[in-house]
């Protein structure tokens, strides 16, 4: 008798096929998630290097740094118009339409005018593209104080962004801490010398001054839009946790509203893209000593010293050691 001819799977043979595609399967999508956030995280680099390049070019141009937080003398109000460092970089960053915008004409901006996506990593999108959202903090040091008329909010030696604002308007006006590469460069050196990274609890860029407030704090707007080091332990004593690199990071909401949040984090693996004061952009891993961590946030690390003070009270290795060629592996 002549065997009729299948044109159809048995179940068994469908049953061979959707397993094969099934373990087919398992083995390409952790390799496409892992293949996009690498894509990712060399957009979020990319993305620093372009705003790193921009402080570089605003520190050619006023032979100095900008601050966190800066005065506008050609604004309307120059007693209180004042930009975040995000909003006197906007020319630098091909945004000087939205910069006279907001600063000179003080006009409103269009609802999503204050987006853009040079100022946000790809892997901490945020919940809205209104209000200037960002996802990246500079070195602001030590944690500042309130100013008096004879020591400024913050040492030189201690970061390299600074509140350019607070008390220029006082008479006698509070001293206020300027920065240029230069300075940097001759001390511990730019190479050495963190400049920005990235924070998932970092704020709004307009939240320092669009439109003018006359209530801000500018110790608010650090811990914003900055990332500190702090002092007060001792070298081997426990350090706290939301201080170092991705510190419980997912813990700290999008807020920030506590200067122990402004430190890097990132929902990269492992660590944070970071900008070092030369140009040069980094990988930073989570489980570097905050020792070293300290060191790199001080762009004269023999001559730090606490805010409000002219003495340090922390580790005197802090001050005495510099930063080895081991400590921060590229």
């Amino acid at each position: 008798m002549a065997h009729q001819k299948r044109n159809a799977f048995t179940l068994v043979e469908l049953l061979v096929v959707i397993t094969i595609i099934g373990a087919l399967m398992a083995l390409l999508i952790p390799a496409v998630s892992t293949a996009r956030e690498s894509a990712r995280r060399a957009t979020c680099l990319n993305n620093q290097k372009s705003i790193a390049f921009a402080i570089q070019t605003f520190n050619s141009t006023k032979k100095r740094l900008p601050g966190y937080l800066n005065r506008l003398p050609q604004s309307p109000d120059p007693e209180n118009f004042r930009a975040t460092w995000i909003g006197v970089l906007l020319p630098y960053l091909e945004k000087q339409d939205l910069y006279d915008s907001l600063y000179i004409k003080a006009a409103p901006a269009a609802e999503n005018a204050l987006y853009f996506e040079l100022a946000i990593c790809p892997s901490d999108p945020p919940t809205q593209q209104r209000n200037g959202p960002t996802s990246y903090v500079v070195n602001t040091g030590r944690p500042d104080v309130r100013p008096t008329n004879q020591l400024p909010r913050d040492w030189a030696a201690n970061g390299l962004i600074h509140d350019l604002w607070s008390g220029q308007s006082r008479k006698p006006p509070v001293p206020t801490t300027t920065l240029s590469l230069d300075q940097v460069a001759g001390w511990d050196g730019t190479r050495n010398t963190l400049m920005l990274s990235e924070n998932v609890q970092a704020r709004n860029w307009t939240d320092g001054g669009v439109p003018p407030r006359s209530d801000l704090n500018p110790l608010d707007v650090e811990k914003w839009l900055g990332m500190v080091w702090h002092g007060g332990w001792q070298v081997g004593s426990s350090v706290n946790p939301v201080w170092r690199i991705n510190g419980r990071v997912a813990e700290g909401g999008e807020t920030g509203d506590n200067m122990n949040w402004a430190r890097p984090s990132s929902y990269h693996s492992g660590g944070v893209n970071a900008q070092f004061a030369d140009g040069h952009g980094q990988f930073l891993s989570e489980e570097i000593d905050y020792l070293v961590y300290c060191l790199i946030m001080t762009p004269q690390g023999s001559k730090v010293k606490d805010p409000g003070s002219p003495t340090f009270e922390g580790p005197e290795e802090i001050a005495l050691t510099p930063l080895g060629e081991g400590d921060l592996t590229p």
